[in-house]
């Protein structure tokens, strides 16, 4: 998307961290949903961390994802979909 848009080279590597840390996030967070469903006998991050640690994981991605996100042009769409990916339930 960013090479679409013409995005120069910091910008590349804002969304690529973007990218990085909103794309875990959104893992970590499929685990933790596995996890507190109750298929434990999968093995996961949560399942080997344990869900607080996973959840504060998940939450510094989301907000370095975020972070990244408010500096760039019209980045509070990326920031709220990076918020998303920790909060949703399914």
């Amino acid at each position: 998307g960013g090479i679409c848009a013409g995005a120069d080279a910091a910008a590349m590597r804002l969304l690529t961290r973007y990218g990085d840390a909103a794309g875990l996030a959104f893992q970590i967070t499929d685990d933790l949903i596995e996890f507190r469903a109750g298929k434990r006998e999968r093995y996961n991050y949560a399942a080997i961390v344990g869900e607080a640690r996973a959840t504060r994981r998940a939450g510094a991605l989301v907000a370095e994802a975020a972070a990244c996100a408010r500096r760039l042009p019209r980045g509070a769409t990326l920031a709220g979909i990076a918020r998303f990916v920790a909060a949703r339930q399914y």
